[in-house]
Parts: C-alpha cells; sequence; structure tokens
C-alpha cells in the first residue's frame, strides 16, 4: 500500500501535509545556509517550515510531539546570554540543557573545486537535565542546536543571492540559532 506521505507543522501552527515521497530533512549545511543564513539577514526563506519558539519557556516534550519524536523538528530560537559572559542561558522549562562534547564545524561547498569547503557555522549536541544542578537527571532528549560562523567567515560571493537588495549580506550577519 502506498504511503500517505509527511505531515509538516508550518511555523504559523498550521500543518500540510505533503506527497508520498517528500520529506523535509535538510542538511546541516543547507539549514546553515538557506535556512539560518537568510533568516539572519531578514532575507526570505525557502519555505516556511521552520517555526520560531522560545525554547527557554518549555520542556522539550511540550515542543516535539510523540509523532515528530523519529525525525525531529526544526525551530528558530534566540540565545540568551547570561549577564557578563558569552555563555548563552541554556534554562528551560523544568530543567536546562547542558553541552556535550565540544562544537562541531559545519563547512559548505558551493561544487566549485576550487574554493574548496567553507566554514558556515557551528554544530553542538545539548541534552535536557530535569530539575537544578546538582541533582539534575540526564533524560534523553537531544538537541542539535547550529549557529553561523563568524561574519568575516561567510563570504559575499557564497550567500550572495541571499541579500534581495544586493547589499553585501556578510556585514549583515546576526547571531541565531536553529535547533532540531
Amino acid at each position: 500500500m502506498a504511503g500517505t506521505g509527511a505531515c509538516i507543522t508550518m511555523a504559523d501552527g498550521t500543518t500540510m501535509r505533503l506527497p508520498p515521497g517528500c520529506v523535509f530533512r535538510p542538511t546541516e549545511d543547507e539549514l546553515v545556509v538557506h535556512y539560518l543564513y537568510r533568516r539572519a539577514i531578514q532575507a526570505p526563506l525557502p519555505c516556511d517550515f521552520i517555526a520560531d519558539i522560545d525554547i527557554s519557556r518549555h520542556n522539550p516534550w511540550d515542543v516535539v510531539r510523540e509523532e515528530e519524536k523519529t525525525n525531529g523538528r526544526y525551530f528558530f530560537t534566540r540565545k540568551e546570554n547570561n549577564h557578563g559572559d558569552h555563555r548563552g542561558n541554556r534554562a528551560a522549562g523544568d530543567g536546562f540543557w547542558r553541552s556535550e562534547g565540544s562544537d562541531v564545524p559545519v563547512y559548505y561547498n558551493d561544487g566549485d573545486a576550487a574554493d574548496g569547503d567553507m566554514l558556515v557555522g557551528m554544530k553542538r549536541t545539548l541534552v535536557f537535565h530535569c530539575k537544578s544542578s546538582p541533582s539534575a537527571q540526564r533524560t534523553g532528549w537531544v538537541m542539535q542546536e547550529f549557529r553561523l560562523a563568524g561574519a568575516s567567515l561567510l563570504p559575499c560571493p557564497v550567500m550572495a543571492d541571499a541579500a534581495a537588495d544586493g547589499s553585501n549580506p556578510s556585514n549583515n550577519c546576526t547571531e541565531a540559532t536553529i535547533t532540531q
């Protein structure tokens, strides 16, 4: 029996059924280049599949429904810094997100072999812990956080189509986060 396609929750909360065989599963570099970067410079996104969620106000099980757990869910959230330092505030719902391991670089290759791979972002794995430190209990909830690399590492030619007005997008980059 043929499948009925995937059901995607849109940014406005409505759902859209994709035809059989269609799935929203971008690669890491596609997330950074085509979604996060464009969002940071306020350019139109290729599609409206990624919602805005203030992750600090929710437990992960309130954000990702049971039927979305297998493939995860993508969303934009703002990174809030603690006062006086550069570490992000990871408090959320009934617990907090703790970083696991080190940041992993995300590279993009536009197909021009002469350019090679360019660093466009960083990925960090976060695990949700219930309660507060030191009695925090690790849960099975894992999140991948993506952020842009420094603006100087995002040359204009790679992202030239992202700025509709022809301006230099590398001068307009702001820090933003996308998580899965």
